[in-house]
Protein backbone atom coordinates (compact mmCIF):
# COMPACT_ATOMS: atom_id res chain seq x y z
CA UNK A 1 0.00 0.00 0.00
CA UNK A 2 3.04 2.25 0.05
CA UNK A 3 4.05 4.03 -3.15
CA UNK A 4 7.82 3.91 -3.56
CA UNK A 5 9.70 6.24 -5.91
CA UNK A 6 11.94 3.28 -6.85
CA UNK A 7 10.99 0.03 -8.60
CA UNK A 8 10.79 -3.11 -6.49
CA UNK A 9 14.07 -5.10 -6.73
CA UNK A 10 13.95 -8.57 -8.22
CA UNK A 11 14.76 -11.73 -6.26
CA UNK A 12 18.00 -12.15 -8.17
CA UNK A 13 19.21 -8.67 -7.19
CA UNK A 14 18.45 -9.36 -3.53
CA UNK A 15 20.18 -12.75 -3.40
CA UNK A 16 23.39 -11.99 -5.29
CA UNK A 17 26.55 -12.92 -3.42
CA UNK A 18 29.51 -10.54 -3.68
CA UNK A 19 32.79 -11.70 -5.22
CA UNK A 20 35.30 -13.20 -2.84
CA UNK A 21 38.07 -10.83 -1.76
CA UNK A 22 41.55 -11.96 -2.75
CA UNK A 23 43.61 -12.21 0.43
CA UNK A 24 47.32 -12.68 0.43
CA UNK A 25 48.29 -16.03 1.82
CA UNK A 26 51.92 -15.02 2.21
CA UNK A 27 53.71 -16.62 5.09
CA UNK A 28 55.66 -14.24 7.32
CA UNK A 29 58.78 -16.11 8.38
CA UNK A 30 59.94 -13.60 11.01
CA UNK A 31 56.72 -12.42 12.60
CA UNK A 32 58.48 -10.45 15.31
CA UNK A 33 60.01 -8.20 12.63
CA UNK A 34 56.93 -7.96 10.43
CA UNK A 35 56.29 -8.39 6.73
CA UNK A 36 57.50 -4.92 5.77
CA UNK A 37 60.99 -5.60 7.12
CA UNK A 38 61.13 -8.72 4.96
CA UNK A 39 59.98 -6.72 1.93
CA UNK A 40 62.55 -3.99 2.55
CA UNK A 41 65.39 -6.49 2.87
CA UNK A 42 64.35 -8.21 -0.36
CA UNK A 43 64.34 -4.85 -2.14
CA UNK A 44 67.70 -3.93 -0.60
CA UNK A 45 69.15 -7.13 -2.03
CA UNK A 46 68.42 -5.73 -5.51
CA UNK A 47 69.88 -2.27 -4.74
CA UNK A 48 73.11 -1.44 -6.60
CA UNK A 49 74.36 1.54 -4.54
CA UNK A 50 76.37 0.19 -1.55
CA UNK A 51 76.08 3.47 0.42
CA UNK A 52 72.30 3.35 0.29
CA UNK A 53 72.38 -0.30 1.32
CA UNK A 54 74.71 0.29 4.30
CA UNK A 55 72.71 3.27 5.62
CA UNK A 56 69.42 1.47 5.20
CA UNK A 57 70.74 -1.71 6.81
CA UNK A 58 71.93 0.30 9.83
CA UNK A 59 68.49 1.86 10.29
CA UNK A 60 66.77 -1.44 9.63
CA UNK A 61 68.94 -3.18 12.23
CA UNK A 62 67.92 -0.58 14.83
CA UNK A 63 64.29 -1.06 13.91
CA UNK A 64 64.60 -4.84 13.99
CA UNK A 65 66.15 -4.68 17.44
CA UNK A 66 63.25 -2.56 18.67
CA UNK A 67 60.60 -4.82 17.16
CA UNK A 68 62.30 -7.88 18.58
CA UNK A 69 62.33 -6.23 22.00
CA UNK A 70 58.61 -5.44 21.74
CA UNK A 71 57.88 -9.05 20.84
CA UNK A 72 60.28 -10.89 23.18
CA UNK A 73 60.91 -8.32 25.98
CA UNK A 74 64.69 -8.71 25.56
CA UNK A 75 67.22 -7.13 23.22
CA UNK A 76 68.75 -9.58 20.73
CA UNK A 77 72.47 -9.74 20.03
CA UNK A 78 73.77 -8.04 16.91
CA UNK A 79 74.87 -11.45 15.63
CA UNK A 80 71.23 -12.58 15.64
CA UNK A 81 70.13 -9.52 13.68
CA UNK A 82 73.00 -9.92 11.19
CA UNK A 83 72.17 -13.60 10.73
CA UNK A 84 68.48 -12.79 10.17
CA UNK A 85 69.27 -10.04 7.63
CA UNK A 86 71.59 -12.35 5.70
CA UNK A 87 69.05 -15.18 5.75
CA UNK A 88 66.18 -12.94 4.61
CA UNK A 89 68.28 -11.49 1.78
CA UNK A 90 69.70 -14.85 0.70
CA UNK A 91 73.25 -13.64 1.57
CA UNK A 92 72.89 -10.90 -1.08
CA UNK A 93 73.51 -8.05 1.38
CA UNK A 94 77.04 -7.50 2.64
CA UNK A 95 76.94 -6.11 6.18
CA UNK A 96 79.68 -4.14 7.94
CA UNK A 97 79.52 -6.03 11.22
CA UNK A 98 81.92 -3.67 13.04
CA UNK A 99 79.80 -0.62 12.24
CA UNK A 100 76.65 -2.52 13.12
CA UNK A 101 78.09 -3.56 16.49
CA UNK A 102 78.70 0.12 17.35
CA UNK A 103 75.09 1.08 16.69
CA UNK A 104 73.01 1.89 19.71
CA UNK A 105 69.28 1.59 19.39
CA UNK A 106 67.72 5.06 19.28
CA UNK A 107 64.20 3.66 19.18
CA UNK A 108 63.81 3.36 22.94
CA UNK A 109 60.48 2.96 24.62
CA UNK A 110 59.57 5.64 27.20
CA UNK A 111 60.05 4.51 30.77
CA UNK A 112 56.73 3.96 32.48
CA UNK A 113 57.07 3.95 36.26
CA UNK A 114 54.63 1.59 37.90
CA UNK A 115 53.15 2.60 41.27
CA UNK A 116 54.02 0.60 44.34
CA UNK A 117 51.66 -2.14 45.35
CA UNK A 118 49.78 -0.24 48.07
CA UNK A 119 49.76 3.20 46.46
CA UNK A 120 47.27 2.45 43.72
CA UNK A 121 44.47 1.47 46.08
CA UNK A 122 45.11 4.41 48.42
CA UNK A 123 45.06 6.92 45.60
CA UNK A 124 41.78 5.53 44.26
CA UNK A 125 40.21 5.66 47.73
CA UNK A 126 41.32 9.28 48.18
CA UNK A 127 39.84 10.24 44.82
CA UNK A 128 36.52 8.57 45.68
CA UNK A 129 36.38 10.37 49.04
CA UNK A 130 37.06 13.73 47.40
CA UNK A 131 34.40 13.06 44.76
CA UNK A 132 31.86 12.19 47.45
CA UNK A 133 32.70 15.40 49.37
CA UNK A 134 32.26 17.48 46.22
CA UNK A 135 28.91 15.87 45.42
CA UNK A 136 27.68 16.41 48.98
CA UNK A 137 28.69 20.09 48.98
CA UNK A 138 27.12 20.80 45.60
CA UNK A 139 23.65 19.53 46.50
CA UNK A 140 20.93 22.13 46.64
CA UNK A 141 19.24 21.86 50.03
CA UNK A 142 15.66 23.17 49.98
CA UNK A 143 14.88 23.01 53.65
CA UNK A 144 13.02 25.11 56.23
CA UNK A 145 15.36 28.08 55.90
CA UNK A 146 14.39 28.96 52.30
CA UNK A 147 17.00 26.96 50.45
CA UNK A 148 20.00 28.27 52.37
CA UNK A 149 22.87 25.85 52.53
CA UNK A 150 24.03 24.60 55.85
CA UNK A 151 26.31 21.83 56.93
CA UNK A 152 24.33 19.09 58.64
CA UNK A 153 27.22 16.69 58.95
CA UNK A 154 28.56 18.19 62.23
Amino acid sequence: DVDSPYPQPSRQELTTVPRRMPYSSGHIEYKHYGKYVERMIRRLADEKNPQVVSRTVDNLARYMRTKSYEYNQEHPNNEVIIKDIKKMSGNAIQIDEVALNNIRSDYKQPFMAHPQKGQKGQKGAQQRQQKNRNQHQSRNFNGKNGGARHNTSK
